[in-house]
């Protein structure tokens, strides 16, 4: 519940960011269903790049979100919000590699 109550406020904070073409196509999780309050909010990040979910199908919603989750999601934040997309992909060997980098060179974490 935390987590998708941090989604929300995020969603909330960044509408504007998000151009009208990316809220298109729906998202692949099987454990948020289209009834939930949340879907749209899961929806728009997804779609937007924000978010890929703990696997190809499952977001697990009532997961609390770790540290290096909410590194990714800031990482990827700013780079939509400046550069109009968010071209960041997981890294190696660690997933969060390259929005760790990508934080700590752009000055969002130190």
């Amino acid at each position: 519940m935390k987590k998708i109550l941090f989604l929300a406020l995020v969603m909330a904070m960044c509408l504007t960011v998000w151009p009208a073409a990316s809220l298109a196509a729906g998202i692949p999780f099987d454990d948020v269903p289209a009834s939930a309050w949340y879907y749209h909010d899961v929806e728009t990040a997804y779609n937007s790049g924000l978010i890929n979910g703990r696997s190809a199908t499952k977001f697990k919603p009532d997961d609390n979100m770790t540290v290096a989750e909410a590194v990714k999601l800031a990482a990827c934040m700013h780079q939509l919000y400046h550069d109009g997309a968010v071209t960041l992909k997981n890294g190696t060997p660690n997933w969060y590699d390259t929005y760790m980098a990508y934080a700590f060179s752009n000055g969002i974490i130190e």
